[in-house]
């Protein structure tokens, strides 16, 4: 039997993407129509919800969108809070 899906928010959404949550909502329509980013469930208007397999799946296979390490805070960073991004300065 397989779990059923967890659902983030666009905080957590953003966090995973290393951007802040104004600029997730500011670009996350760009992001779905260019990149095929996963779109919010449409039954949870309010607030947003995506799936997280969904979104992991994305990130894994993109990357992280290009311009997303100039709104980071460093604070959230060294947090450990966001760790593609942290994996990603690594390479």
């Amino acid at each position: 039997m397989t779990a059923a899906p967890n659902f983030i928010d666009a905080n957590e959404v953003a966090a995973r993407l290393g951007m802040a949550p104004a600029v997730l909502r500011k670009r996350r329509l760009q992001l779905e129509e260019r990149y095929g980013f996963p779109q919010p469930l449409p039954w949870a208007l309010r607030p947003l919800k995506w799936r997280a397999d969904q979104v992991e799946y994305w990130v894994q296979q993109h990357g992280l969108p290009r311009d997303a390490e100039v709104e980071v805070d460093p604070a959230l960073i060294r947090s450990g809070k966001v760790r593609l991004l942290a994996e990603a300065r690594r390479a």
